[in-house]
């Protein structure tokens, strides 16, 4: 996978995660895989279509999800993904990383489209990567938890 890809990847869930929750962003992993991990119940893919192909997974526990949420909210408290408002605050975070990704590589004349933002929740999720091995990082956001943002684009 091409450096520049992950980077703008890796630049703008930081710019994104740090504005938006004023909370600190570190990498905790980096390595290949084919699965998200299962322990994770949250969810959000976007597929990435034109120049580029492929998709992008974030993945969380529901308990960081609501962290994050409330972070977005200044500090409104949400029990659960039944809340619109919830679900809705943590698709949005996954477009805007997603976009200004996108807006970064742009700028490297790599050119692409996303679709809208697909948020699933459950329990025992595993979401298998087919083709191309992926890229998976691992975030860590100080108070909220981990956040797993897997790309496979070429």
């Amino acid at each position: 996978m091409d450096a520049d890809l992950i980077n703008a990847f890796l630049a703008a869930s930081k710019n994104v995660i740090e504005q938006t929750t004023g909370k600190t962003v570190r990498r905790k992993g980096l390595n290949l895989t084919n699965s998200i991990k299962p322990t994770f119940d949250v969810v959000i893919n976007f597929g990435i279509t034109g120049g580029l192909k492929g998709k992008v997974v974030y993945a969380m526990s529901t308990e960081a999800s609501l962290k994050l949420a409330s972070a977005m909210a200044m500090g409104m408290q949400f029990q659960s993904l039944d809340d619109q408002i919830a679900r809705s605050a943590i698709a949005e975070l996954g477009n805007m990383i997603t976009g200004n990704a996108m807006t970064l590589l742009s700028m490297m004349d790599k050119r692409a489209d996303i679709s809208p933002p697909t948020l699933v929740t459950g329990k025992n999720l595993k979401l298998l990567v087919d083709g191309v091995p992926a890229l998976a990082v691992e975030l860590v956001i100080d108070d909220i938890g981990e956040l797993d943002m897997v790309v496979q684009i070429t």
